[in-house]
């Protein structure tokens, strides 16, 4: 049984913990400066062209642009547990049937598997920057993890839930991957946050091996 409890629309401002960042540089009385991580074999560009206060961001370092981020519009938030023995993909997506949750994520939860199969490889990769479709079969677990969802075009359902996981029967040996299936093992206890605008979808890049990425198509959800 997926239970679900609170349901808030409230916003947190979290202060800067300014007395260290200016420890370590990048504080000052007007703004925050952070220089951007170091290309390999090139210089580190100067924290002055980061000017978040300002919105400075120098032409040299156009490279950067490729990050793409989108304002979000939050709505309702959840605290959602599930039961022994469901399966945790079909809890969630129960969950967001149940609450007419189109689309959200999950920023972290904690459970235990009895089973989960993740994203992995025994054999040695023909290609080691292609994506792996194979799977590993885990049991015996305790987890954590974090993820996106929302509902594709044709009414499909799409969950990207990634997951760390220890094997309490081998020294809790964890693992790191995309999770594709798992039933929980005593609990699951889940945090959801429901996103009202833009609507967010998944599409395929025919350039980088077909794998579905995360965007934001429509002005808002249907």
């Amino acid at each position: 049984m997926v239970t679900a409890f609170g349901d808030t629309n409230s916003s947190t401002q979290v202060e800067p913990c300014q007395g260290y960042l200016r420890r370590c540089g990048y504080y000052n009385a007007d703004a925050f400066i952070v220089p951007p991580p170091t290309l390999i074999g090139r210089s580190e560009p100067k924290g002055s062209a980061w000017n978040w206060g300002g919105k400075t961001v120098d032409d040299r370092d156009s490279r950067w642009r490729s990050v793409k981020a989108q304002e979000l519009t939050l709505g309702r938030s959840f605290g959602v547990t599930l039961d022994h023995g469901e399966d945790f993909l079909e809890g969630l997506a129960d969950f967001c049937a149940d609450n007419r949750v189109r689309q959200g994520f999950v920023p972290s939860f904690i459970a235990g598997f009895a089973e989960a199969r993740i994203v992995g490889a025994c054999d040695k990769l023909e290609d080691p920057d292609a994506p792996v479709w194979s799977a590993v079969h885990l049991t015996n677990l305790e987890a954590f993890g974090g993820g996106t969802f929302t509902y594709l075009d044709n009414g499909t359902f799409s969950p990207h839930i990634h997951v760390t996981v220890g094997e309490k029967a081998r020294s809790a040996g964890a693992s790191t991957s995309h999770l594709l299936s798992a039933r929980v093992q005593f609990l699951t206890e889940m945090v959801v946050f429901e996103v009202l605008e833009p609507a967010m979808t998944r599409n395929r890049n025919l350039d980088l091996y077909d794998v579905p990425l995360l965007a934001f198509g429509r002005s808002q959800v249907p």
